[in-house]
């Protein structure tokens, strides 16, 4: 992660500005497994957990379950990494989750994500 964060500071132009999104660092934690998704932290806890990778599986609105995996980092791995190549201001970060404009377009699929923490998007800039 450090060196994919470092690559993309040292491309940067100053005042650039780079997003991405990561699967929520708590979410392996909260979701059982079963649909619509969820990964499977073992016997893993948040924080023994880091740079441990958690297969799972996501289940696409037609039903059809496919395999996942994220390697897990907490919150504060992704601010030091961020510190430590270079970004000195702080990101701008967003808790992704189901709104309810997604529950209402499939009450099915989505409902069972209602309130729960799902991705987080990261912005920052050079």
């Amino acid at each position: 992660m450090t060196t994919v964060l470092g690559q993309a500071h040292r491309v940067l132009r100053p005042g650039g500005v780079m997003v991405f999104t990561v699967p929520h660092p708590s979410l392996p934690f909260l979701r059982k497994t079963e649909p619509p998704f969820y990964f499977e932290p073992g016997d893993a806890g948040y924080f023994s957990g880091r740079n441990r990778q958690f297969e799972g599986r996501i289940w696409r609105r037609d039903g059809v379950d496919v395999p996942v995996r994220c390697v897990h980092k907490t919150f504060e791995d992704y601010f030091t990494a961020l510190a430590a190549t270079g970004f000195t201001h702080l990101p701008q970060v967003q808790e992704l989750r189901a709104l309810p404009e997604h529950i209402r377009l499939d009450p099915d699929f989505f409902t069972p994500l209602d309130d729960q923490p799902l991705h987080v998007a990261f912005r920052i800039e050079r």
